[in-house]
């Protein structure tokens, strides 16, 4: 659906963050400032839950460990 942000890496500590607008289109917005050759990563998962509940989304969900 959203092409572009499916190719953002994860990090648990993100500089930049999806939004889907009211008529569905997407922005991606840094959180940080971002220098030039840096990577534009997202969090795939909700910061608001505990470790192990990220940890337990990241490895069903997109099959890797985060430490």
């Amino acid at each position: 659906l959203y092409g572009i942000t499916a190719l953002l890496s994860h990090s648990c500590i993100a500089n930049s963050k999806t939004m889907i607008e009211s008529d569905y289109s997407c922005e991606v917005r840094a959180t940080t400032a971002i220098k030039c050759g840096d990577e534009i990563t997202k969090q795939y998962v909700s910061p608001l839950e505990t470790t192990s509940m990220r940890r337990e989304k990241l490895k069903s969900g997109w099959y890797f460990d985060c430490k």
